[in-house]
């Protein structure tokens, strides 16, 4: 699967759309993209997916943000499987996988995303959304409250407290000093820094909490007027408007001395908040700042492990969410002694990478039963692999033959017709090889390599050659560019 990060070029491409037969990718350029590969929506879970995804519709305005579903089946749009719902919501007809092939995202068991089977050719990958700056939360639906992580995005109080250090460590004291905790504690609100020109469209509601969040970030308790203000200013949130600062496992890191390039102070003050929050029998979740931050750490340490358990489980056939959910897993993760004495462990060893990986998976081993293998260099595994990978770009042109002596070219969008079949084979070859080497530059590609393959199906009927279809796909591999 094509490995795009935020900033990174998208792969360029131009395909029938449910809003225009000739959509051009890159004209959607200058705001965030959902790019949904959900093969067919007939099956179950890309049909939730999409009802998950038309629930929060209201998201992709088409200004700010668009959603872009990619169907494989043409019966989703004979059948009006999939139907857009306003101008931000699209849906593009990849009946020929060209699309799916230019992202890399074919394989023939197809991909988890977001805990559902694509049904699409899919490489098999998994990612979790956890690290330093995920949300801290408390679990308190029972008498023993628990930490929880994410899955939304924290700026840490470190960092914060690093630039508006008088300003933060201000409220923080403030909310300390009061003698009962508040839900509000420790959370800031900050304008995002996006052109005021992104912010238009809102609500009144919206405008009104956005005039009131400046770039200084400013206490959710003096922001917020009440608890429905909360929806709302999470959907300034969601619109990249706004961002949030919180508790984080970074500021944990800081309390303990295992992090020190921000504020620690702030990070400090963040923790003796949360460290008094109260569980289900009224009392204090920890009893010092360096109790909850380990507790903070440990927790961490012990999702990842639920992560990378949860993938080997699917890889060995079983359902990873569900396999990882059960109790006996759990208990097992935990090392909980019993009767019954359960173990579950990896056979191989894991290998962090990472700045963060000596701070995280240090107590990786008690959890997944092997070691953890963590390189000296680790710290800069990510950027060498961005300057040594290469980017690899497909395109695919089929030719058929529909009527005796007539050879059909599908290349994309693109459709000629030939009456010879060796024409017709040197047209699709050379337009999928600037098809593929166009791409690759687009994503990236300082210069680009193209090779083609040829597959070529012919019968014999009665002693005469009889041409079929033949299908060409050309690759595109290339060094990325480097930044002058």
């Amino acid at each position: 699967m094509t490995n795009l990060l935020p900033g990174d070029p998208a792969p360029w491409f131009t395909a029938a759309a449910s809003n225009n037969p000739r959509f051009v990718f890159s004209s959607a350029g200058g705001r965030y993209i959902a790019l949904t590969f959900f093969g067919s929506a007939a099956t179950s879970q890309a049909g939730e997916a999409m009802r998950r995804i038309a629930a929060g519709a209201d998201v992709f305005d088409d200004s700010q943000c668009a959603f872009f579903g990619i169907s494989t089946d043409p019966e989703d749009r004979a059948q009006g499987r999939v139907v857009p719902r306003q101008s931000g919501f699209r849906f593009f007809w990849d009946f020929d996988r060209a699309v799916s092939r230019l992202y890399e995202v074919l394989d023939p068991d197809g991909a988890t995303v977001g805990g559902f089977r694509t049904m699409v050719e899919a490489v098999a990958m998994r990612t979790f959304g956890l690290g330093g700056d995920s949300e801290v939360r408390l679990e308190d639906r029972s008498l023993e409250a628990a930490i929880a992580l994410g899955p939304r995005r924290l700026v840490p109080l470190a960092l914060i407290g690093m630039k508006y250090r008088e300003a933060v460590l201000g409220h923080l004291e403030r909310q300390l000093r009061a003698p009962n905790p508040g839900r509000l504690d420790g959370r800031f609100a900050f304008r995002a820094g996006l052109p005021e020109r992104l912010a238009t469209g809102l609500s009144a509601a919206e405008a009104r909490l956005y005039q009131q969040i400046g770039d200084v970030p400013e206490p959710l308790d003096r922001v917020l007027p009440s608890t429905a203000a909360a929806a709302t200013l999470d959907r300034l949130v969601a619109r990249g408007l706004v961002m949030i600062s919180g508790f984080t496992p970074s500021d944990a890191a800081h309390v303990l001395g295992r992090q020190s390039n921000w504020d620690a102070a702030a990070a400090r003050l963040g923790a003796e908040l949360f460290a008094r929050r109260r569980d289900g029998r009224g009392r204090a979740i920890a009893e010092s700042v360096e109790e909850i931050s380990e507790r903070v750490l440990v927790a961490v340490t012990r999702r990842s492990a639920e992560a990378i358990l949860e993938t080997a489980f699917a890889e060995d056939g079983l359902d990873g969410s569900a396999t990882i959910s059960h109790a006996l897993v759990q208990s097992a993760i935990d090392g909980r002694l019993g009767i019954a004495r359960l173990s579950v462990a990896l056979d191989r060893p894991v290998i962090g990478l990472g700045a963060s990986a000596p701070l995280h998976y240090e107590g990786l081993p008690d959890f997944v039963g092997n070691r953890c293998v963590i390189p000296e260099d680790t710290d800069v595994a990510n950027a060498l692999g961005a300057v040594v990978g290469q980017v690899r770009v497909s395109a695919e042109a089929i030719v058929s033959q529909p009527a005796e002596g007539l050879f059909r070219v599908a290349a994309a969008t693109m459709m000629k017709d030939f009456t010879d079949e060796a024409a017709a084979l040197a047209w699709a070859g050379e337009a999928v090889s600037a098809r593929a080497a166009e791409a690759a530059r687009a994503a990236g590609a300082a210069t680009a390599e193209v090779t083609l393959e040829r597959d070529v199906r012919v019968s014999t009927v009665e002693g005469q050659r009889m041409f079929i279809e033949a299908r060409l796909v050309a690759v595109a591999t290339g060094r990325p560019r480097i930044a002058e």
